[in-house]
């Protein structure tokens, strides 16, 4: 009641993270259940970046293993800004608490939709991306772990890419699920600074070249344009 009526109040906000702490300590059936029922509600997203920061790590982790990982984006910018709110120590908290699930959840979701092989057309990157990214830099913050990731994705993309299907939709699925993947690794390794070895730079030149071969799957220019110019980045990079 207190988040659907009326006006937010430095009183009001008080209280909603104060109940909101007592109920996730003291049932997780009904603070799995608030998240459900509050998740896209805009007033409780503004107020995520107030209230994740006072929950206990178990609170963290069910709410890591509650929320819907595939939501719009178009909700992404309003949580992204809630998360943008957080001190860093208490960030880093989030992520050591929840950052496994959350990628666990995001790599298990595109493992579905490259087994259906129907249902992306492009780059993919959840309303939850600033939580996603915020995982992988917590989960590959390490030069060797990341460089291992990025390689073996590069990877599995060439052989995918190499596999029947049965019409150009199905491929383009797959295409999409190993190009969201590779943004969100390439994405935070920018921001972590990290700089691929010799092995990783030789995978990178092969995404390189298989993308100028699946041009054509690209619907939005802008995408293709913004990934390539990231491992071209990379690529160029002295080890």
């Amino acid at each position: 009641q207190l988040i659907s009526y009326g006006r937010m109040t430095v009183d009001k906000i008080a209280a909603i993270v104060s109940g909101t702490v007592m109920l996730s300590e003291g049932s997780e059936e009904l603070w799995r259940c608030l998240i459900m029922t509050k998740e896209y509600d805009k007033k409780w997203i503004t107020l995520l970046g107030q209230i994740l920061p006072e929950l206990g790590v178990e609170a963290l982790i069910v709410y890591a293993d509650t929320i819907k990982i595939d939501m719009s984006p178009e909700y992404g910018g309003l949580i992204s800004h809630a998360l943008g709110q957080i001190k860093p120590e208490n960030v880093k908290k989030l992520q050591q608490a929840a950052g496994s699930v959350v990628y666990r959840r995001w790599k298990n979701y595109l493992n579905q939709v490259k087994d259906k092989k129907s249902g992306l057309h492009g780059i993919f990157i959840s309303a939850y991306g600033e939580l996603i990214c915020g995982a992988v830099r917590h989960i590959y913050g390490e030069q060797e772990m990341w460089d291992q990731e990025l390689s073996e994705e590069i990877l599995q993309l060439e052989r995918d890419m190499e596999g029947w299907y049965s019409d150009v939709m199905q491929m383009k699925t797959v295409f999409f699920v190993h190009m969201s993947q590779l943004c969100l690794l390439l994405c935070a390794a920018a921001e972590l600074g990290l700089q691929p070895g010799k092995r990783c730079k030789e995978m990178i030149h092969r995404a390189k070249r298989l993308m100028e071969m699946q041009e054509y799957l690209w619907k939005d220019e802008n995408q293709r344009v913004k990934l390539y110019g990231m491992l071209d980045k990379f690529s160029e990079m002295r080890c």
